[in-house]
């Protein structure tokens, strides 16, 4: 027996001795298959969590390593850089191997970054790192940083892909906030001179413009139209705002004038609705006389209340004498302070007072607390409004305006 190796068809010829001297000869042809040529082929590089197909050609059947199995393709998961080697066996029953090494690449790590509650209407931004492109979902866009301004609550999932082309993800969701349902209080309209209270809810916190300041309600007297914006502000740090028009109306001149002829009196101001009163007879209205002048028929105390889009004021009280046809030249000064008011009111007055009375807008006398000795009235029950102060001296009588708040 000998051990052959031969690297191409080859004849073997033996001689044979016997115990005689002998000899004969015989013969034995190797054939010599050359191997199959083997090559394995596939993805040289792959991202962790990835699969990658490989194949083998070159033979008739195939064994892989690591187990991958059999088969001229494959498909594998390595977690780790992997060498797979393939056998393969040809018809002739000769084996050849080829390998392949697969790289996996690590997953960048992404991180997603952003303000976590914003107002609705409000836009943020959110941030991306870890990797060297970034790909946005619902439409946020592409980049490191996008600007968005979600509706609604929404999570936007950012893609990053790293220089090896592995991709991972991460996420962050922006809360949006619904804005406070402020509420300024009703329009209105009043009369200059006059101050009036502003409201609003439905927030905790308030901030007025035209240096207002802030809280739910003010005190405001404008002397000409104006709105007044409040921006509300709710525990969420959300604002909205509402407005409020106050229209202020000119108060008229209460002032009146003596014709020449001693008997006729006209109001200086225009107005909508004149009403002339009997200073004499309890200060009511005289009927009929709604002109801007008035011609008196008797001697007597008279006077004017001059309205003007709901505002109005009342003139002081003029004497007729059809005897002497002269007016009263020795009308007092009146003031009354303070006015507006909504408490005590002094009569400051040059001249006796014999009597006062407080009268609405009705002819109603009202009971006002009167402080004989100091000419003074207290307002502080009577509900806000205008009033009219009438006072009988002996020179005659005369009315005063006074706005109560």
């Amino acid at each position: 027996s000998v051990s052959v190796s031969p690297i191409a068809n080859t004849t073997y010829t033996v001689t044979g001795t016997d115990g005689n001297g002998c000899e004969n000869t015989d013969d034995v042809t190797i054939s010599v298959n050359s191997l199959p040529t083997v090559t394995a082929t596939g993805t040289a590089s792959i991202c962790e969590g990835e699969s990658t197909t490989l194949n083998a050609s070159g033979a008739s059947t195939y064994t892989w390593n690591n187990g991958a199995g059999t088969g001229s393709s494959v498909s594998v998961a390595p977690t780790t850089n992997t060498t797979y080697t393939v056998t393969g066996t040809d018809g002739n029953g000769c084996e050849n191997t080829d390998d392949v090494t697969v790289t996996v690449n690590s997953l960048p790590t992404v991180t997603a970054t952003g303000t976590a509650t914003i107002c609705e209407g409000e836009s943020t931004t959110l941030t991306a790192s870890g990797a060297s492109t970034y790909m946005w979902d619902n439409g946020a866009g592409t980049g490191a940083s996008v600007s968005v301004a979600p509706t609604s609550n929404t999570t936007y999932t950012v893609t990053g892909t790293d220089a090896n082309g592995c991709e991972n993800t991460d996420a962050v969701t922006v809360t949006v906030n619904p804005l406070p349902t402020v509420t300024a209080s009703a329009d209105e309209t009043i009369c200059e001179g006059e101050s009036t209270t502003i409201s609003a809810s439905g927030a905790i916190a308030f901030t007025w413009d035209n240096g207002l300041g802030s809280g739910s309600t003010q005190t405001v007297s404008p002397t000409s139209n104006t709105t007044y914006i409040v921006t509300g502000t709710d525990a969420n740090g959300c604002e909205n705002t509402d407005q409020v028009a106050i229209s202020t109306q000119i108060v008229p001149d209460n002032g009146v004038t003596l014709e020449a002829d001693n008997v006729t009196i006209t109001a200086n101001s225009s107005g909508i609705d004149y009403t002339w009163i009997d200073c004499d007879n309890n200060f009511q209205a005289i009927p009929g006389e709604t002109s801007q002048s008035f011609t008196a028929t008797e001697n007597g105390n008279y006077a004017v209340i001059v309205t003007n889009q709901g505002c109005a004021d009342t003139s002081d009280c003029v004497v007729i004498d059809k005897v002497s046809l002269t007016s009263n030249s020795l009308n007092p000064n009146i003031s009354l302070v303070p006015n507006p008011t909504n408490n005590v009111t002094k009569i400051v007055i040059d001249v006796q007072i014999n009597k006062v009375q407080v009268v609405d807008f009705s002819g109603k006398i009202i009971d006002v607390p009167h402080n004989k000795s100091e000419n003074e009235l207290n307002f502080s029950k009577l509900p806000v409004g205008t009033y009219f102060i009438q006072i009988q001296t002996l020179n005659g009588n005369y009315v005063e305006r006074v706005v109560v708040m």
